[in-house]
């Protein structure tokens, strides 16, 4: 896969001394091209798969053999979707570990991870468990050609521990 402002470079080389590449031609998309002398960069743009076919004219008359190429580009950056799942209490707070969840998707290339990330550690796949504590989550989704989606930064509190109550007597004990 390649990203944004791709370009097709074609080359060629004449074996019989004296001789050389006059032209590269060819069609991109059923488009023809042609170049001048012995390379050719031919841009690429819009996402999805294109198809080449190349080939160069020699100033001994002849020409080379066909190439043919497909070119995948991905220009758009996979979406993702980040879920907050345990028991809220009042606040703001949650009163349970709280499991934090990514999904994503990338309609071009596909998607190759949805991941979760806690207090600036690794990147989880798919979800991971909070405890106690205030925490700072980030969702995000890679897709297959390598460009990431990523949502803002949360900040979660979590207190899943119930507080305590002492009860002590005071007074003249009786019988």
């Amino acid at each position: 896969w390649c990203l944004n402002g791709a370009t097709i470079n074609v080359s060629g080389s004449e074996p019989l001394s004296g001789y050389t590449i006059n032209a590269i031609e060819g069609k991109l998309d059923g488009s023809a091209f042609a170049c001048a002398g012995d390379s050719c960069a031919v841009p690429v743009s819009g996402g999805g798969s294109h198809s080449a076919e190349f080939w160069a004219l020699s100033s001994f008359g002849d020409s080379s053999t066909k190439g043919n190429e497909t070119l995948k580009i991905d220009d758009d950056l996979p979406s993702v979707n980040g879920n907050l799942s345990g028991s809220t209490g009042s606040n703001g707070w949650y009163v349970s570990n709280v499991t934090a969840s990514a999904t994503g998707s990338d309609a071009t290339s596909g998607l190759a991870a949805a991941q979760v990330q806690v207090d600036s550690g690794g990147w989880v796949n798919n979800s991971a468990l909070i405890g106690d504590g205030t925490h700072t989550v980030k969702f995000r989704a890679v897709d297959n050609a390598g460009q990431v989606g990523s949502s803002g930064t949360q900040t979660i509190k979590i207190d899943s521990t119930p507080p305590t109550l002492n009860l002590t007597a005071s007074g003249t004990s009786g019988t």
